[in-house]
């Protein structure tokens, strides 16, 4: 699985820019073109660990909520691409087991929306994650600041959740009837060479004539 990633700093722009960029950026994510064949209107719904339709204007709200920010960082926007060797069945479930995987390696609640692009040969999941979460051990809120092990733990969790293991126990068993199936026709085809039948039988037929 391939993870990107790009963060906004409150160093680097003000509030209400990174308030408009993140407006502008739920709204491509939720009205991009759409492929009329793998998507519908609902598939194009924010969503979140709870719930499979949040309004965007609460995402953005909610994100840079003044009073939760700790920290310089304002919001982390993410990728999670996974192979075509990794199959998603459920995108929405697979997308929240990889965020509670990250969250459990962090020890920390995260706050973060998502939404589902089917519409390129790569489906992919857009999540948006607050510049700050829960320390689960002390209780207090502290910045978010991913790591290269944090993008670690997102890709094995998205291969572990995918269909992945599935699909290549799938590929082993057919390799496995397709080995025995070859040996079994080979066994067929020297048993068949080794049988005197065909020859018998033209003998057999010449004396008959000869009979009569």
């Amino acid at each position: 699985m391939i993870v990107k990633a790009k963060n906004v700093r409150a160093s680097r722009v003000s509030r209400k820019q990174a308030t408009s960029a993140l407006s502008s950026h739920a709204k491509y994510l939720q009205y991009r073109e759409r492929d009329p064949e793998q998507e519908t209107k609902a598939d194009r719904q924010f969503f979140n660990e709870e719930s499979d339709a949040v309004d965007r204007r609460w995402v953005v709200k909610d994100l840079l909520n003044e009073e939760e920010q700790v920290g310089a960082m304002y919001y982390h926007r993410i990728i999670l691409s996974p192979s075509q060797e990794e199959p998603v069945s459920d995108w929405r479930e697979w997308t929240r087991e990889v965020m509670a995987d990250l969250a459990e390696y962090r020890d920390q609640d995260l706050n973060w929306y998502a939404v589902h692009h089917a519409n390129t040969d790569d489906p992919h999941v857009h999540v948006v994650v607050q510049g700050s979460g829960i320390d689960r051990e002390t209780g207090e809120r502290e910045p978010v600041t991913l790591t290269p092990d944090d993008f670690r733990i997102m890709r094995e969790s998205g291969r572990e959740h995918s269909e992945y293991e599935y699909q290549h126990f799938l590929a082993e068993q057919w390799r496995d009837l397709d080995e025995r199936d070859t040996i079994g026709r080979v066994e067929t085809e020297r048993e068949l060479d080794r049988s005197p039948q065909a020859v018998g039988s033209g003998e057999h037929g010449d004396d008959a004539d000869l009979e009569h």
